[in-house]
C-alpha cells in the first residue's frame, strides 16, 4: 500500500516516539549546540497522530528494495510533485517511476552529496529506532549521546544530522515548512543513504616510516587511491635498489638524500605498511620521493635529482647508472600484482639535460602519466606530438611537461608539451594534473598581467609583470594534443604564482 509523505511523516513519530518523550534534544550543527525543549520536540514528532497507520509495527522493517524503472507507486506521485516543485522534473507529475523520474533523482542525490544511484524505496516501511540495527550507526554520531539519554542509539545519529540538513540541505520532504528530524528519516528511508558532514573527520591512524630517520622528510608528498597510501621521503638516506615487500625498510644511511616512498594500506580501519620503494639506481641527492601519485595498482614516484644522461625509457626493473647530467631528473613507475610491487619502467625525458628537474611533478590516470620538468629550457611554443623534444637551450628554466601513454606493460611518449608563451624562468611544468583526455599544468613564473581566460591554443606573455602565473588545459583526441584554453585569475598581480 502506497503512503504518502506525510503518512510516513506519522509513521516515524509513532517509531520514535518512545525515545523522545520526556527528554530535552541536543543536537550538534556542525560545531554548534542549538536547544530543543521537551514540548517543541514532543509537537514536532506527534503532529498529526491520529492519521497513523495502524498495520505498521515494529516487526514491518524491512531492508532497502528500490522501485525499478516502469513500476508504479502511490507515492511516486508525490516525489515528481517535488521534484517539479524544486525544478528536477519537467514532466507532469503521475504514478510511474520512469526514467525521466530516476534522473531527476540522481540529480537531486548528487546535488546533495549522495551517491547518485537514482534509487528510491518501494516498500516504505519505517524502522524502529527502538532497534539498534534499525539503521546503519553512522561514524558521524562520534559515540554522543545527544540527548542524553544514557544510550547511544540510531536517535542520537538522528538528531546529530538533523543539524546538518537545517545548515547544509533544506530539505522539507513532508512540506511542513520546517526541516526536521523527520526529514532526516524520510530521507534515508527514501534513499537508503546518509550525508556526510566535514566537521566530523576523525582521525583514524597514525603513520609512521618503519626506519624513520632524523631529516627524511616523509610525508614531504603523498598520494592515495581508495584504501591504498603512498607517502614520499625524499630525504631518506637508504643505499638500497630494490623494492622491500611487507613491513620492512633499510636502516642503512650511507647515500645521503637518496629518498624513498613508502605504501601503506588500509582494511577495514586498519593501516598497515606494504611496501617500501626505492629507485634502482639509487644514488645521494636523487631525492626520490619529493613528488607521488597513484591509480589503481600503478605508483608514480619523481627524482627530480637523478643524474642520468639518458633520453630512453627503461620497461623493466633497470635504470641507467649514469650520473653525468646532474638533477637531469626521473621517474620510475611501479606496479602491484596481489600485494606484491616491482618496478615497471624508468621513464626519463627525451631530451634530458642537467637541472631540468624532470619528475619535479607527476600525475597519473589510468595508462597515462604526466610529468612535469620546470627547469627544462627550450624556447619551443609548440606541441610535440609522438616521441621527441627539442634540444635547444635558450630559454632558462621555461619548462616543459612531457605525457607517457602505457600499453600492456609498455611505455612510451607520447607528447612533449610547452606553453604557447614559453619564457625563461616561467617554470611551466610546475604542477601537472591528468584526468581522461584531459591535462592541466601549471606556469607560476608566467608574467602577463591580463586577467581573464583565452579559449584556444594561443597565449599572452608580454612581460609587463612578474610572475601573476597561469594555468594551461590541454585536451587529447586519439594520441594528439592540443591546448585548449590559458587561463589566468582574475585579479592577477606580481609574485601571485598561480
Amino acid at each position: 500500500m502506497g503512503t504518502s509523505f506525510s503518512n510516513k511523516r506519522n509513521i516515524i513519530g509513532s517509531t520514535i516516539i518512545v525515545l523522545v518523550l520526556g527528554f530535552g534534544l541536543s543536537y550538534m550543527n556542525c560545531g554548534q549546540t542549538i536547544s530543543q525543549n521537551e514540548s517543541e520536540t514532543e509537537a514536532n514528532l506527534l503532529k498529526g497522530q491520529d492519521k497513523v497507520d495502524q498495520t505498521r509495527t515494529e516487526s514491518d522493517s524491512a531492508a532497502f528494495v528500490p522501485l525499478s524503472v516502469g513500476m508504479t507507486h502511490p507515492d511516486v506521485l508525490l516525489l515528481e510533485q517535488f521534484l517539479v516543485e524544486h525544478k528536477y522534473l519537467r514532466t507532469k507529475p503521475d504514478m510511474v517511476f520512469d526514467r525521466d523520474t530516476m534522473e531527476a533523482v540522481q540529480y537531486l542525490q548528487k546535488d546533495l552529496g549522495f551517491e547518485p544511484t537514482g534509487s528510491i524505496d518501494q516498500n516504505w516501511k519505517p524502522t524502529n529506532p527502538k532497534v539498534e540495527q534499525g539503521l546503519p550507526k553512522s561514524p558521524l554520531a562520534c559515540d554522543a549521546d545527544f540527548n542524553q539519554d544514557g544510550v547511544i542509539n540510531v536517535l542520537d545519529f538522528l538528531i546529530l544530522l538533523q543539524g546538518y540538513f537545517t545548515q547544509n540541505l533544506n530539505v522539507d520532504l513532508d512540506q511542513n515548512q520546517v526541516v526536521d528530524i523527520v526529514d532526516v528519516y524520510i530521507f534515508i528511508l527514501l534513499f537508503g543513504q546518509e550525508p556526510e558532514c566535514a566537521c566530523n573527520w576523525q582521525q583514524e591512524a597514525y603513520i609512521k616510516a618503519p626506519n624513520a630517520e632524523f631529516s627524511d622528510m616523509f610525508g614531504v608528498s603523498l598520494s592515495l587511491h581508495q584504501n591504498t597510501l603512498v607517502v614520499g621521503a625524499k630525504d631518506e638516506d637508504s643505499n638500497q635498489t630494490f623494492v622491500t615487500n611487507g613491513a620492512g625498510a633499510s636502516s642503512n644511511n650511507s647515500m645521503q638524500a637518496s629518498g624513498a616512498a613508502y605504501v601503506f594500506v588500509r582494511n577495514g580501519n586498519t593501516w598497515t605498511n606494504e611496501a617500501y620503494l626505492k629507485a634502482s639506481n639509487a644514488n645521494a641527492v636523487d631525492l626520490f620521493g619529493d613528488a607521488v601519485a597513484i591509480d589503481g595498482d600503478t605508483i608514480v614516484v619523481g627524482a627530480l635529482g637523478e643524474d642520468s644522461n639518458s633520453t630512453s625509457i627503461i620497461n623493466g626493473s633497470s635504470s641507467s647508472p649514469d650520473n653525468s647530467a646532474q638533477g637531469a631528473g626521473a621517474v620510475y613507475v611501479f606496479k602491484r600484482n596481489g600485494n606484491t610491487w616491482a618496478q615497471e619502467a624508468y621513464l626519463k625525458a627525451a631530451n634530458a639535460n642537467g637541472n631540468d628537474m624532470f619528475g619535479w611533478s607527476v600525475s597519473i590516470h589510468q595508462d597515462t602519466i604526466a610529468v612535469g620538468a620546470p627547469g627544462e629550457d627550450s624556447s619551443q611554443t609548440a606541441i610535440t606530438n609522438g616521441q621527441t623534444a627539442s634540444t635547444d637551450n635558450s630559454k632558462g628554466d621555461a619548462g616543459a611537461v612531457y605525457i607517457f601513454k602505457r600499453n600492456g606493460t609498455i611505455w612510451t611518449q607520447e607528447a612533449y608539451i610547452k606553453a604557447s608563451n614559453a619564457n625563461i624562468q616561467d617554470h611551466f611544468g610546475h604542477s601537472v594534473s591528468v584526468h581522461g583526455d584531459t591535462l592541466v599544468v601549471t606556469q607560476p613564473g608566467d608574467d602577463n598581467p591580463q586577467p581573464g581566460i583565452m579559449n584556444g591554443q594561443t597565449s599572452l606573455d608580454p612581460n609587463a609583470s612578474d610572475n601573476e602565473g597561469a594555468v594551461f588545459v590541454y585536451k587529447r583526441n586519439g594520441t594528439t594534443w592540443t591546448q585548449e584554453s590559458y587561463i589566468k585569475a582574475s585579479n592577477p598581480s606580481s609574485f601571485d604564482y598561480l
